[in-house]
């Protein structure tokens, strides 16, 4: 009878124990995107439906859709069929012709401000925009100076263990600068 007792009043428990699953929670959602299903009156079918297609219920009411002027079926197709929003967005400006002439304009643009930046960036090394010009005998002075001071502190930072940086600031920098300058002056004279 005890045993009895015991089982009825722990099943009592267990019954009374188990929380009530939300419906948000039973479908995965947050309580901010229940609340939009509700004040839009979706409907149950079409919630289920877009979580099937993997589209969220906070992406789906921004309707991005009409930013890429497609249709909202056009759009929750290529959803299903497993592309992300980005890839969506992409494919729609690519077939948007005046978004290419853009993308192109703006591609050699970038391109040409990495062309100059190299070249600034190769005048900062001794000697070569000097090789490039045809400058050989200031290359030549340019880069021996440089080979010099680099050797000198390699070589004195070894026997005296410890970094020995004299060559570098007395010697390497000034000649950094001198290429640099080299290089921009005979730059200007060029376009004038």
């Amino acid at each position: 009878m005890k045993y009895l007792l015991f089982l009825f009043l722990c099943s009592i428990a267990v019954c009374y124990g188990q929380e009530q699953i939300e419906p948000w929670e039973r479908l995965g959602l947050s309580k901010t995107e229940w609340m939009m299903i509700e004040e839009n009156r979706m409907p149950m079918k079409q919630v289920e439906y877009l979580l099937k297609s993997g589209i969220g219920i906070s992406e789906y009411f921004k309707k991005p859709w009409v930013e890429l002027n497609m249709t909202e079926q056009k759009w929750i197709e290529k959803k299903r069929s497993g592309m992300s929003s980005y890839d969506i967005e992409i494919e729609a400006k690519a077939s948007n012709a005046e978004w290419k002439t853009e993308m192109k304009s703006g591609f050699r643009s970038e391109m040409s401000g990495v062309s100059e930046n190299a070249e600034s960036f190769s005048a900062l090394i001794p000697g070569v925009q000097q090789f490039k010009s045809r400058s050989v005998a200031k290359g030549i002075i340019m880069s021996s100076i440089a080979l010099g001071a680099v050797t000198w502190c390699t070589a004195s930072s070894i026997s005296d263990k410890r970094f020995n940086s004299l060559p570098i600031f007395a010697v390497f920098v000034p000649d950094v600068i001198w290429s640099f300058v080299d290089y921009k002056v005979s730059k200007r004279r060029k376009n004038q």
